[in-house]
């Protein structure tokens, strides 16, 4: 090969040396556009699946306290403003399912779709207590009536806590797992472009060396 290259005459090895570094160049492009890709579609999963997941998961375990605080307050007020505690609550039960419906959209694994599947249960028993409570209390039953169907809607409170709880959680945990990913993956492409770039320095020298020789 060494032979081969001294015996080229000075135009053909101009054409050598410029067609390796050309191509090395075109490595290099290629590394740095197929890079730039990667990470473009790895931000765009990590905001579909991640973020909106943890966005929609926290807003339906905000909504799912609100509505707490609405049968909290119903029973307080139940003899002074009944009627603006039961339309808060629907409400606050109708912005659940809605979060819930678009947490649907972003799940990305089966444990991710198991925690939903669970918070969706839960909150399903939840919500049907609730509604119970409601009920009562539109058709005027005492609030001695309401504060039972409370307190026995204390084993729904605490499973549907729980499954929000985990949904939250893991969403948080695939989001941060993403971003260690992504961050290791762009300093591979780094570290592969630096060898690169190093190796067209070094074909560089040794190609000027026998040019010039």
């Amino acid at each position: 090969m060494k032979k081969w290259f001294e015996n080229l005459k000075i135009s053909s090895k101009l054409t050598v040396g410029f067609l390796s570094i050309l191509c090395l160049a075109l490595i290099i492009g290629i590394l740095g556009i197929t890079s730039l890709i990667k990470m473009n579609n790895d931000r765009e999963e990590t905001y579909n699946q991640c973020t909106l997941g943890i966005v929609y998961s926290a807003q339906a375990q905000a909504d799912f306290l609100s509505t707490g605080a609405a049968v909290r307050d119903l029973y307080i007020y139940y003899n002074t403003d009944k009627e603006t505690y039961c339309d808060k609550i629907s409400a606050e039960l109708d912005s659940v399912d809605a979060q819930l419906d678009n947490y649907n959209k972003t799940v990305s694994d089966s444990r991710d779709q198991d925690n939903y599947n669970k918070a969706k249960t839960a909150y399903g028993s939840y919500k049907n207590a609730v509604k119970a409570i409601v009920q009562d209390a539109e058709s005027g039953k005492p609030n001695t009536d309401i504060l039972a169907l409370i307190q026995n809607s204390g084993k729904q409170v605490e499973n549907t806590e729980e499954a929000f709880d985990s949904m939250v959680k893991y969403d948080m945990s695939v989001a941060s797992q993403q971003l260690a990913d992504d961050r290791a993956s762009g300093w591979r492409t780094i570290f592969i472009m630096i060898a690169v770039i190093i190796a067209s320095f070094a074909l560089g020298l040794f190609l000027r060396s026998y040019i010039s020789g």
